[in-house]
This record gives structure tokens, C-alpha cells and sequence, in this order.
């Protein structure tokens, strides 16, 4: 029986990418030109293999595949106007690691 997959090189692979089909975001694991015919005629398909932000991995089509990552003239990693980069980046960390709790959720105000 003859193979019925072929792994495709991708410019994007191991990048983040964006499904537009579904609008889920996550790593492009390989492109495979994939026979999905159930009959003797082959039908070839390139699907993309993205593992989304679950951990499990979809498929669609090749062509439904575009970069999530930030184009270089829109890159956001700049200082905030006013404040020093070092204050910066603890300003954005703050809180990441640790989970909320629920008095954490909740507003201060008393009802």
C-alpha cells in the first residue's frame, strides 16, 4: 500500500498562527499533503496541523493559515510613552504567575 501522507515544508512552521476559519490562534506543527479519498481514485489535500491554545492539535486547510505574530512595524515590545522600560515590563508581569482567587474576582464595593 502506498504511503497516504507527505510531510510539505512551511515558512511558518514551529511559528504562532492563526486559523481564519475559526479564529483560534496557536503553533503550526506540520503541513501534510494527505490522500483523504476513501476510494481507489486518490484525492490529495494539504492540511495544516495547528496544536491551539488546549495543547490538542486540529487540522484545516493550508490556505486558511496566516501568522499571528506581529508584523516588525507593529511590534508592541516599544517603551510606554512616560515610563522607563524596566517599570514597564514589571507593570505587564504583575500578577501573571499567581491564580486569582475568588475575593480576588470579586469588586470591593459592598452591595
Amino acid at each position: 500500500m502506498p504511503d497516504r501522507y507527505e510531510y510539505v515544508p512551511h515558512p511558518l512552521l514551529r511559528r504562532r498562527v492563526r486559523d481564519v476559519a475559526s479564529g483560534v490562534e496557536g503553533e503550526l506543527m506540520a503541513v501534510i499533503n494527505e490522500d483523504v479519498s476513501n476510494s481507489i481514485k486518490p484525492h490529495w489535500v494539504e492540511l495544516a496541523y495547528v496544536r491551539g491554545p488546549s495543547g490538542r492539535e486540529f487540522s484545516t486547510a493550508v490556505d486558511n493559515i496566516k501568522s499571528a505574530e506581529p508584523h516588525p512595524s507593529q511590534r508592541t515590545d516599544q517603551p510606554l510613552s512616560g515610563v522607563r522600560r524596566g517599570e514597564a515590563e514589571a507593570r505587564s508581569d504583575l500578577g501573571r504567575d499567581q491564580p486569582q482567587t475568588g475575593a480576588g474576582r470579586r469588586e470591593t464595593r459592598s452591595a
